[in-house]
């Protein structure tokens, strides 16, 4: 998997990422992710390829650029802001491997933890993240329980 910045010529396969219909209310799509990006120091998103295959999308905040302190980020940690796999493409280490580009992004940045949110519930992603390590924190963040991992 690669991690790539996202750019134009990108935008119709990103676009075409798919979240099953079960999971729809647990995470924004695509464009909504991109567009949002657009308008928010300190955001970064990248397009998840397999080769010229569009399998997910990655989104993080550098709190130390970021506008405002935001309650989704703690200010000693990157966050990752989103991560979507596409349906079709779930299960073949993806997100692992998103997980470990975020990491080794975090450790760029000069963060030694990273945080994220995910909403809880049935067919919540919080499980797989305490699988990789993360731990929940305690906090709720806009209604998404908060998980960190140290680096």
């Amino acid at each position: 998997m690669e991690a790539r910045p996202v750019e134009r010529k990108d935008l119709r396969a990103l676009f075409q990422l798919n979240v099953a219909k079960d999971r729809r209310h647990l995470i924004a799509g695509t464009e909504y992710t991109i567009a949002e990006a657009a308008y928010d120091r300190g955001a970064y998103v990248w397009g998840l390829w397999d080769g010229e295959t569009a399998v997910g999308l990655l989104g993080m905040v550098h709190p130390g650029q970021a506008e405002e302190a935001d309650d989704c980020c703690l200010n000693d940690a990157a966050h990752v802001w989103r991560l979507l796999i596409d349906t079709r493409h779930q299960g073949k280490g993806y997100g692992r491997a998103a997980l470990a580009f975020a990491e080794q992004q975090a450790r760029d940045w000069g963060f030694t933890r990273i945080n994220l949110t995910s909403v809880d519930g049935p067919g919540s992603a919080v499980k797989y993240y305490e699988n990789q390590g993360y731990r929940r924190t305690g906090r709720i963040a806009y209604d998404e329980v908060e998980l960190i991992r140290d680096l």
